[in-house]
């Protein structure tokens, strides 16, 4: 009986730069989108925090709690378009291979963090306008050990990448480097990866 070889089954290689595009331009494109937000929501917090409305607020019986939720709530239901159609752009207009659910629950847990992070930015300062400046430079500094990851990130341990990601910037660029990792491969981020 004659030995018979043939090449192994696999799907031929294709090289798309646009991988390279969604690894390295997405997060910063996202950073800038939401850089607005973060300036906003930290000038109106702080100038209400200057103008003493939220004293003024627990005297009339709101308590301090209620009155963070509204603020949150009211950050969530503004910032919700804005993700629904960049995930539904990422998806549909770019043609990803991703599910969109996954990406747009991926850009809702990010507005999240955001929100937190531009919270944490209001307790620092008591002038709006200089919290305004500091959020900004705090918003690229939080994205920053991004740059410096890129290179290291297949040698890093899991509890590594974790701490990292602590910072919701960073997180959301390595978020980004997953996706496209997983686009590279043409299957794209699916929910069966997280079961």
């Amino acid at each position: 009986q004659p030995v018979v070889m043939k090449r192994m089954p696999y799907p031929k290689f294709d090289l798309d730069g646009f991988i390279y595009v969604i690894e390295n331009t997405l997060p910063f494109l996202l950073l800038i989108a939401f850089l607005a937000m973060n300036i906003n929501v930290v000038r109106a917090v702080v100038t209400e925090k200057e103008k003493r409305i939220k004293e003024a607020m627990k005297i009339m019986g709101l308590s301090g709690w209620v009155h963070s939720v509204g603020w949150y709530i009211e950050i969530v239901m503004i910032m919700l378009l804005p993700v629904i159609i960049i995930a539904l752009a990422l998806k549909y207009g770019l043609g990803l291979w991703s599910d969109a659910s996954l990406l747009l629950v991926f850009l809702f847990v990010y507005t999240i963090a955001s929100i937190s992070f531009s919270f944490l930015i209001c307790t620092l300062f008591s002038r709006a306008n200089v919290a305004a400046g500091a959020a900004g430079i705090f918003w690229f500094l939080n994205y920053s050990p991004y740059f410096f990851l890129q290179q290291f990130y297949e040698n890093m341990s899991v509890s590594q990448k974790l701490g990292v990601s602590l910072l919701s910037n960073t997180a959301m660029g390595i978020g980004c480097k997953v996706l496209a990792s997983h686009e590279a491969a043409e299957i794209g981020v699916q929910w069966v990866d997280f079961l």
